[in-house]
């Protein structure tokens, strides 16, 4: 079974499902839609603890993934997100017109957490006052939860470096978050 070996790699749609198997892409499963659930990932764990989400770039997808996340990580599991660049609407359309684009996307999976930073700094002006507030106000309840102090500091770092801001700042954030 290709994903004892490789993992899951859960996807929204049927079409992205049958265009992976195309590609020779074995270990790709369906959710239906956005509606993931506790007990599939339950049942899942018997076989594997690597899962990689891979939803549609629109905002029912990135919304998707930040619930899957949340799902995945009450069950242990390692997760992981494949993400689709802006200019395609889902794994089968990135399949069928970039295959190898594709799977590097697929074999280069990011962290939750740098999916995060990804999709939030995407949606506010990091330039202005307001853009950082507001990106921090949706950072802060995620990164709070960060038991690792390694961890902790790596994305502190990288928060403040990237909204121009004082690591003092970032960190008096999400000690208040917590």
């Amino acid at each position: 079974l290709e994903i004892k070996k490789s993992g899951a790699i859960f996807v929204e749609g049927q079409m992205d499902v049958l265009s992976a198997h195309q590609e020779g892409i074995k270990n790709v499963i369906c959710v239906s839609g956005t509606s993931l659930t506790s007990n599939q990932l339950e049942l899942l764990s018997r076989y594997t603890d690597k899962v990689t989400f891979c939803f549609d770039s629109d905002a029912a997808g990135i919304l998707a993934s930040y619930r899957a996340v949340a799902l995945a990580e009450k069950q242990n599991l390692n997760v992981n997100l494949a993400i689709v660049p802006d200019k395609y609407k889902d794994l089968d359309e990135i399949l069928r017109q970039k295959p190898d684009l594709a799977k590097n996307i697929l074999n280069n999976p990011v962290s939750a957490y740098d999916y995060y930073l990804v999709t939030i700094f995407k949606k506010h002006n990091k330039n202005s006052a307001l853009g950082k507030k507001q990106i921090l106000e949706e950072l802060i309840p995620l990164f709070s939860k960060i038991n690792n102090p390694v961890l902790i500091d790596h994305y502190a770092k990288e928060i403040a470096e990237e909204l121009d801001l004082t690591e003092e700042t970032v960190f008096s954030m999400f000690n208040k978050g917590s």
